[in-house]
């Protein structure tokens, strides 16, 4: 996921939040064997997360 530059004044008060966003997002990503990365992009800001994909037995 990518973004582009921000749009507004920067004025504002930000958003609500816990400020652990990327580091929950980080360490979800990780408990599922997956890779993630995240930082400036061209003006922006970009997120890649792959979490590989795991078949669930069929149970008998």
């Amino acid at each position: 996921m990518t973004n582009g530059p921000a749009t507004g004044s920067g004025d504002g008060a930000p958003p609500p939040g816990g400020g652990n966003g990327l580091i929950g997002l980080r360490e979800r990503v990780g408990l599922l064997d997956g890779t993630f990365s995240a930082g400036p992009c061209d003006g922006g800001y970009r997120i890649d997360a792959f979490i590989p994909h795991r078949a669930t037995p069929t149970p008998h």
